[in-house]
């Protein structure tokens, strides 16, 4: 599944794929920038440098009531999404399911722990420092 996301997200930051209104947003043009050589002394990368960062993730519960998965990629500007211990990573979607053949809320310890010490949101706090740091944002 991971592929899938990754390929999808390739077509999205080289220009190539859908949704149409992608292609031309202010965020999507700003990481092809960065295939380009960026500006102001920014780092050239590839595009599969910048797809390999990317977060993959579901909230739940949905007021929504259906499963939407997110897609991110560095820089982030609001982690809110991410707040434990509502953001279950796709990771640990894809092992329950493998696993246990259905996913596992958090139970109340767990999220009691997530909720004092959120390593789900130090982990993507990490990643979206090193790719500022790698493209000199």
């Amino acid at each position: 599944m991971r592929a899938q996301c990754e390929a999808a997200m390739r077509g999205i930051v080289a220009g190539t794929a859908w949704p149409d209104f992608l292609r031309n947003s202010q965020c999507v043009s700003h990481l092809r920038q960065l295939t380009e050589g960026g500006n102001g002394g920014q780092k050239k990368l590839s595009v599969n440098d910048i797809v390999a960062q990317a977060i993959y993730g579901f909230n739940y519960p949905n007021s929504f009531c259906h499963v939407g998965m997110h897609a991110l990629l560095p820089p982030i500007r609001c982690f809110t999404v991410f707040k434990s211990p509502f953001f279950y990573p796709l990771s640990k979607v894809l092992s329950d399911l493998e696993h246990l053949a259905q996913v596992k809320t958090y139970t109340a310890d767990e999220a009691r722990q997530l909720y004092e010490k959120d390593i789900i949101m130090d982990d993507i706090v990490e990643i979206d420092a090193a790719f500022r740091a790698q493209c000199g944002l």
